[in-house]
Formats: structure tokens, C-alpha cells, sequence
């Protein structure tokens, strides 16, 4: 299904490229990126938590910008792509960053 594809690349994509630049600042500490897939009440959750350069608290979508070079290109669409998915599947999408931790978390109908 292509919905779960771009569901599962840009939920990666993000927090993958997320943990590259903290590791860019952080070079001593260790960038681990966790991922969680579960069907919770009916709906298909993938969980997401990396470390990131913000140390700021941020709690809504439309706070996180991209950090790649080429943003006028294809890029830094991955959070507005996972909030139309879960849109359109009823579901949702939340993310927060905090004390450099960010945690995405995506849920779509599993039927």
C-alpha cells in the first residue's frame, strides 16, 4: 500500500535525518533512533523518538522546519505529507521535541 510506504519512509526519513544533526553538534553522544509499530483500538500507531538539535519545547507540526539543504526542492514535506495521511485515514499526527528528544507519533485506521 502506497499510504503505508510514505506513512513509514517520512516518519524515518525525519527522524533519521533529525538524528544526523544532532550527532553533527553532539559528536560524543550517541544518536539513537527508536521506532515502535503497533495496532492499538483499531488503528495502526508508528511511534518515532530521536534526538534532535532543539532543546526549546515545540508542540505543534507547523513549529518544525527542515534542516535540509535543498528545502526548495521535494523536501521538508515529510510532516505536512503525515498529517494529510492521517487526515485522510482517520487518524492523527502529533510530534514534540523537548530538552533535544523528539517524539512523532502516527495512527491511521487499521481497517
Amino acid at each position: 500500500d502506497i499510504t503505508l510506504s510514505s506513512l513509514l519512509t517520512n516518519m524515518l526519513d525525519n527522524a533519521l535525518e533529525a538524528a544526523s544533526e544532532y550527532k553533527k553538534v553532539n559528536s560524543d553522544e550517541p544518536a539513537e533512533v527508536s521506532l515502535n509499530l503497533g495496532v492499538v483500538n483499531d488503528k495502526f500507531v508508528v511511534k518515532t523518538v530521536n534526538p534532535t538539535v532543539i532543546s526549546e519545547k515545540l508542540s505543534k507540526p507547523e513549529d518544525f522546519v527542515t534542516t535540509k539543504d535543498n528545502s526548495h526542492n521535494l523536501h521538508g514535506y515529510g510532516i505536512r505529507i503525515l498529517n494529510e495521511i492521517a487526515e485522510n485515514n482517520g487518524g492523527y499526527f502529533s510530534i514534540t521535541a523537548q530538552n533535544n528528544l523528539c517524539e512523532a507519533v502516527i495512527a491511521v485506521s487499521a481497517r
